[in-house]
């Protein structure tokens, strides 16, 4: 028997990572913290991935996904303490900042309860009938050394996805850094050339500075001649298609 029976048919891993929590308070409560806040940290990029009301936001750990103005609007005030409680516990089980006993694993499967119930009621196919947690499908025994080595892949897998996001997080400023300096020398270049060109028309004779290398009438025939060219008209016969001077002409006044 299970707590999280209700979210099963929509959310089959979330499901299994809570019932994993579920299983262990009594028999390896570190082991459920951080399953607790395993399962906590997929619903809450569930909602952000199908929800269109929030918006993913550059850092994407947990706590900042948490604190977001959108997300605390969407979760009820009640609800957000209690994954807070999540996380914290969680994050000393990870850490071992502290020894986490049952009780404290219990108090996280309480709360994951609470947020899973929300998640069911609110995005589910169907609105689940659900009840409040019972202690009694709750397993006991004593630690086993599977579980203990459980434990200690996921604590390790949690630390070591924490110290690759801290250096994705670190690559991704640094570039982000770089590439703000090459955009900022950039438009300092630009606004430099602009700023040389300016004063220099004021002092600067275009006619007198820029030699004329084609006459005016080389200009205008080689400019006439490569249309023509580019219309296939590229066979022209000297004296009938190409221009030639009349004699006799009046002259224009």
């Amino acid at each position: 028997m299970t707590n999280f029976h209700f979210l099963k048919s929509d959310w089959q891993d979330i499901y299994e990572e809570c019932k994993l929590a579920e299983d262990n308070v009594n028999k390896i409560p570190r082991f459920s913290a951080i399953t607790s806040r395993s399962a906590l940290e997929k619903i809450v990029h569930w909602l952000y991935e199908n929800d269109s009301s929030l918006i993913k936001p550059y850092d994407t750990a947990l706590a900042t996904l948490m604190h977001s103005y959108e997300f605390k609007t969407l979760v009820e005030e009640r609800v957000l303490r209690e994954i807070h409680i999540i996380r914290k516990i969680g994050n000393d089980a990870a850490h071992g900042v502290k020894k986490i006993n049952a009780h404290d694993a219990l108090i996280s499967i309480k709360c994951l309860h609470t947020f899973s119930t929300f998640l069911a009621k609110y995005y589910g196919d169907d609105i689940p009938e659900t009840k409040v947690f019972n202690e009694d499908f709750l397993q006991t025994g004593e630690e086993e050394q599977l579980l203990k080595r459980q434990l200690e892949i996921a604590q390790e897998k949690l630390i070591r996805q924490e110290e690759d996001f801290r250096i994705s997080q670190t690559k991704l400023q640094n570039q982000i850094e770089s590439s703000d300096a090459e955009r900022k020398k950039l438009l300092e270049q630009q606004a430099e050339l602009t700023n040389r060109r300016e004063e220099r028309q004021k002092t600067i004779n275009f006619v007198d500075a820029i030699p004329l290398n084609l006459s005016e009438q080389e200009t205008r025939s080689t400019y006439i001649d490569l249309y023509l060219k580019e219309s296939s008209w590229d066979n022209l016969s000297k004296g009938r298609d190409i221009e030639f001077e009349v004699k006799g002409m009046p002259k224009s006044t």
